[in-house]
């Protein structure tokens, strides 16, 4: 008996829905498109990837999904395609956008097959979604600027020699840019005529003496339009773009201490636009560079004040990039925490990074504050609390041989102080204990309940908490304590310190509205005492930890950064608001003149290279002045000092916001609203 089954039947591979099935399974985007353009096949990738159903678009010209700058060139590649049909690959190297339905682009990449379909000349197009592929670049590119921003502030402060640092700071430039070439001028602006020489050139050309200004028309222009526009007050780095058929050329001013100490240009070739990020990461590097030449000019003195406003205009820098990429880590890992409290192990994880995003935030604060670049915001906080957090911190500052211990007993009363504030204090303390301590020994932190201080009136009703950093090193003798708060004093050798430790400490401390007091001996070790007011008490922790919450009014969130753009709408929108989220001003505008229910705008203070938050307050403070408008920026209020100032009723939220600190943002700005009404 024949036992085998009979074979089953094979589809014709000749049959058209064979290639369907075929389109269906692949993972991208699947086009077919006759001789004419015509869209005659649209697979459920391209669904999602355009938005439109198959049935809106097959039958229509593929320029659909084009945008509209493109169409043009468009057709006249494909007609030059079809009288040259071959296969092409993705991964060409061509930058190119589609056009989804909402009217928003993607980056795609697109890989062309001429097929036979029906005895018909047909193409195949594959399309992949860039989109992620982009953003993941743009975020290397970031960390790679904020690596090299890092390891030439530690090259500029340790290294004395000047050249070493201004070879270092243009090659690296080069190298992160792409840069055609850079060329760095010193200038002799007291001569007359002003004169000029280079200093570095990265195209080969050495350096030469001193030559007239007007050989070099780029900088003679810049210089010529920031004499005539700024007059006693210009920037510290004025720019200036230039372009030609071949090339883009911008050039920068070098300034330090209000004077003029040389020039920077930086060519690209024509195809290749300096974009925003670039943009902040020039002006760092110029920041830089005019540090290193005020060298040449300032005896120690002012040296290590150039070496601060250096430290201070790259921490901006710094602090604007990683505030952006901590928003979008806290953001989405606190979206992430309000839907898994039921998952112990996973709940943890995302705590421990909601922790790390946090600490990240802080140590930017700490390099804004550091640079005198953001205003005190007090919170309450526990100091038994807070110094367990910085114990490690501190042990990781101080190095492996000195012991670090921590006498904090538990529940103390709060205080109120901004967390900047209270970080820079212990790590300048601590530091300075580490470097009167070469030998090793012990660092102790001890924090309690505290008499009225020394320097505070007697006649005050507060009270006090102090905290007490004790180390068992040198000790210092009754002349040098006297003078241990005095700025740029030092009793470090040439090098190893500014003489600004304890200097800040002291600033702080007055700015937060406490004291300082310091007691000191040869031999014995030193203590620094800090002296924090206590908060007076509040109501109910649980109403004031309740988030508030929208009754479905629609905000307006101004973004241009894609990434931060898609995490703060979903933060807002899950706290009850509608959002309609838009790139830039020009957008926003439109989106006010299409829709009457906008209730608040929430903007980016930077919003690329030509259009700032700022602008956009100005335009609805004149023409929609009911309208609440919250502003947000990692730069904080420095950025005010470098574009028109908002109304007096524009609110700033400093970046990174928490969900929380965005909730209470959102409520005050709408009740304000409805208070004037």
């Amino acid at each position: 008996m024949n036992t085998q089954r009979p074979a089953a039947a094979m589809p014709a591979f000749d049959d058209i829905d064979v290639l369907r099935t075929a389109l269906e399974a692949v993972p991208d985007a699947m086009l077919v498109i006759d001789a004419d353009g015509i869209i005659r096949h649209w697979n459920s990738q391209a669904e999602t990837l355009f938005g439109y159903p198959a049935a809106a678009v097959c039958g229509q010209p593929i320029e659909l999904v084009i945008p509209q700058r493109f169409v043009a060139s468009h057709r006249a590649h494909r007609a030059a395609y079809a009288r040259a049909p071959r296969r092409r690959p993705m991964g060409i190297g061509m930058e190119l956008r589609g056009l989804r339905r909402d009217g928003s682009e993607v980056p795609v990449e697109v890989s062309l097959s001429p097929v036979t379909i029906g005895g018909a000349a047909c193409v195949v197009a594959s399309v992949r979604d860039m989109g992620p592929t982009r953003r993941a670049e743009e975020d290397r590119q970031r960390l790679q600027r904020q690596d090299t921003l890092i390891a030439l502030w530690e090259l500029a402060l340790r290294s004395g020699a000047v050249d070493e640092c201004l070879h270092s700071a243009v090659d690296a430039l080069q190298a992160v840019l792409a840069a055609k070439r850079i060329v760095l001028y010193e200038l002799a602006a007291e001569r007359r005529p002003p004169q000029l020489r280079v200093l570095r050139d990265t195209a080969g050309t050495p350096p030469f003496a001193w030559k007239a200004l007007a050989g070099a028309p780029h900088v003679a222009a810049l210089i010529g339009e920031d004499a005539a526009t700024n007059g006693d007050d210009p920037p510290a780095v004025a720019m200036q773009l230039r372009s030609n058929a071949v090339e883009n050329v911008l050039a920068l001013s070098l300034r330090a201490q209000s004077r003029l100490l040389g020039a920077m240009l930086v060519v690209m070739p024509r195809e290749r636009v300096f974009a925003s990020e670039d943009l902040y990461f020039v002006q760092s590097v110029a920041h830089l560079l005019a540090g290193v030449l005020a060298r040449a000019y300032s005896d120690q003195l002012l040296l290590s004040a150039a070496r601060m406003e250096t430290l201070g205009q790259i921490s901006g820098g710094i602090a604007h990039d990683f505030n952006n990429l901590l928003s979008i880590i806290a953001g989405n890992l606190e979206l992430v925490q309000a839907h898994v409290h039921a998952r112990e192990p996973l709940e943890k994880l995302v705590q421990a990074g909601l922790r790390a995003a946090r600490r990240g935030g802080e140590l930017t604060q700490r390099l804004l504050l550091f640079a005198r670049k953001r205003t005190l915001q007090p919170v309450p906080q526990r100091l038994d609390d807070t110094l367990a957090g910085l114990a490690d911190m501190i042990a990781r500052v101080v190095g492996d041989g000195i012991q670090v211990q921590v006498d904090a007993p538990e529940r103390l009363p709060e205080v109120s102080i901004d967390p900047s504030v209270l970080d820079a204090c212990v790590i300048n303390l601590a530091t300075n204990a580490r470097d009167a301590m070469p030998a090793g020994g012990t660092l102790r932190l001890r924090v309690g309940l505290a008499a009225t201080p020394p320097a505070a009136s007697a006649t005050t009703a507060q009270r006090w908490i102090a905290l007490a950093v004790a180390d068992s090193g040198c000790g210092m003798d009754e002349a040098v304590a006297q003078r241990a708060f005095e700025p740029f004093y030092t009793t470090k050798d040439i090098g190893k310190g500014t003489g600004l430790g304890l200097s800040l400490v002291q600033t702080l401390m007055q700015q937060a509205g406490g004291h300082v007091a310091l007691d000191s001996a040869p031999g014995a070790g030193t203590t620094v005492t800090l002296y924090f007011p206590l908060r007076e008490p509040a109501g109910d922790v649980a109403a004031r930890t309740a988030l508030p919450t929208g009754a479905g009014e629609t905000v307006l969130l101004v973004e241009d950064d894609p990434a931060v753009r898609e995490t703060a709408a979903l933060l807002i929108d899950g706290l009850g608001y509608r959002v309609r989220a838009v790139a830039n001003v020009a957008e926003a505008k439109a989106a006010l003149a299409d829709a009457d229910d906008v209730a608040l705008v929430f903007s980016d203070v930077l919003l690329g290279r030509d259009e700032t938050g700022l602008q956009l307050a100005g335009h609805l403070h004149a023409t929609r002045p009911g309208l609440p408008v919250i502003l947000t920026s990692g730069y904080a209020r420095p950025v005010f000092e470098r574009h028109d100032r908002p109304p007096d009723d524009v609110e700033l939220l400093r970046k990174p916001y928490s969900r929380a600190q965005l909730a209470v943002a959102l409520r005050d700005a709408l009740a304000r609203a409805r208070a004037r009404d």
